[in-house]
């Protein structure tokens, strides 16, 4: 009798597991990953104030190719967090963008999206505890970001490997420090 229990079990264990990798890997259909090809900081400048800091990822091949960014920009006193996709390509229209942290924790931006001739972007303030949190896990832990586009039949999910590298952390870290220097 306890021979037949542990069979049953043993049967129910199996059974769990297989529902829990069919939900994992949606039952075998699981979003195909693209590596970035490269990862650089971005800088850009307003005279001699610091008003855009960031990281840009490139993925695909010339004429495939999509730029993932995630930029703090300052406007006057008002500094903004944005996330950007943009396709090489005017085919590739994106339709939607989520970050998917390696924490597990959710990244919400409280802004509709803004689409515009030549890409995608989701906004929120800089000053939101969630941005500074996702900014630190990207550059330790690197990061998803799944993408929906026009033309594509299903959802396509692009990685950042973590760490990033040391010169593309200081470059960023840097930036962002006099980011938010005050004004002059």
């Amino acid at each position: 009798m306890q021979h037949h229990g542990r069979i049953i079990l043993s049967r129910l264990l199996l059974a769990a597991v297989a529902a829990t990798q069919c939900m994992v890997t949606e039952c075998g259909a699981t979003v195909p990953t693209i590596s970035a090809s490269s990862v650089d900081p971005v800088i850009q400048m307003d005279g001699p104030r610091v008003r855009v800091c960031g990281v840009r990822a490139l993925f695909g091949a010339a004429g495939d190719r999509i730029s993932i960014s995630f930029l703090l920009e300052r406007n006057g006193t008002i500094a903004e967090f944005k996330a950007r996709a943009d396709p090489a390509s005017d085919a590739i229209g994106v339709t939607d963008m989520r970050i998917i942290r390696r924490s597990g924790a959710p990244f919400m931006f409280a802004a509709s999206p803004l689409r515009d001739s030549t890409g995608f972007e989701r906004r929120m303030p800089a000053n939101d505890s969630t941005v500074g949190q996702f900014i630190q896990e990207l550059m330790v832990q690197g990061t998803d970001i799944e993408i929906e586009a026009r033309g594509w039949a299903e959802p396509q999910r692009f990685e950042i490997h973590g760490p990033l590298s040391q010169s593309t952390r200081a470059s960023y870290l840097n930036c962002a420090g006099d980011l938010y220097l005050p004004g002059e």
